[in-house]
C-alpha cells in the first residue's frame, strides 16, 4: 500500500509550493500562519469569546510608565479577551500571571511594552484599534517560525485554512 504523493512541498523551510489552476502557488508559511491566527483572534473578538489563557508558574513583573499605567484601564478588557492575565501590584507595577495559549517562548515584557507604546501613539477608537494591534502582534509572535519543517498534512491544513479566509493574499499588516 503506497501512499499517494503529496500535492504540497516545502521550499527552503520558508515556502509551501503547491499546484494551482494557473501553475504553481508559492506561499510564505510564516505569513500565511500569521494571517490565519490573526483572523482566528478577530473572530473571537466578534463572538466576544476570550482566547484561552495559559497560567505561568513564575509570574513576571512589568513596570509601566505613568502614561502607560493610565492607559491600562482602557487596555485591560482587550488584553483579557486575548488571554492575558495581569494583576495591578501598585505603583505602576503589574504581574503577568497568564498569557494567551500558543505564544510560549516570547518575551512578554517587550511585547506588552510595544503594545502600550502603540496605544499611546493612537487617538482614534482605542479599544478596537488596540485589539487589532494586539492581535497582529500576537499572530506575528505565535506564527510558525521561518525554517520550521512541516509535514504534508500540516502544509495542507495551513493552505486550507488560509484559502478559507475572505482575504488570504496579505498579512494583517499589509505584506
Amino acid at each position: 500500500s503506497s501512499q499517494a504523493p503529496s500535492l504540497y512541498m516545502q521550499f527552503k523551510g520558508r515556502y509551501i509550493v503547491t499546484p494551482s489552476k494557473n501553475g504553481l502557488l508559492l506561499v510564505d508559511q510564516h505569513r500565511a500562519h500569521m494571517r490565519v491566527l490573526f483572523e482566528q483572534y478577530m473572530q473571537r473578538r466578534m463572538e466576544t469569546q476570550a482566547l484561552p489563557s495559559q497560567q505561568i508558574l513564575y509570574p513576571q513583573l512589568i513596570q509601566l510608565t505613568q502614561a502607560q499605567a493610565a492607559l491600562f484601564n482602557e487596555v485591560e478588557p482587550a488584553l483579557n479577551q486575548l488571554g492575558f492575565d495581569l494583576s495591578d501590584m501598585g505603583g505602576g507595577t503589574y504581574s503577568v500571571c497568564g498569557l494567551p495559549a500558543g505564544i510560549e517562548g516570547i518575551d512578554i515584557c517587550t511585547l506588552l511594552e510595544q503594545l502600550f507604546e502603540a496605544a499611546e501613539s493612537n487617538e482614534s477608537n482605542l479599544a478596537e484599534d488596540l485589539f487589532t494591534r494586539i492581535a497582529i502582534s500576537l499572530a506575528q509572535a505565535a506564527a510558525l517560525p521561518i525554517g520550521q519543517v512541516l509535514s504534508p498534512t500540516e502544509m495542507e491544513q495551513l493552505i486550507g485554512d488560509l484559502f478559507a479566509l475572505s482575504t488570504p493574499n496579505y498579512t494583517p499588516d499589509g505584506k
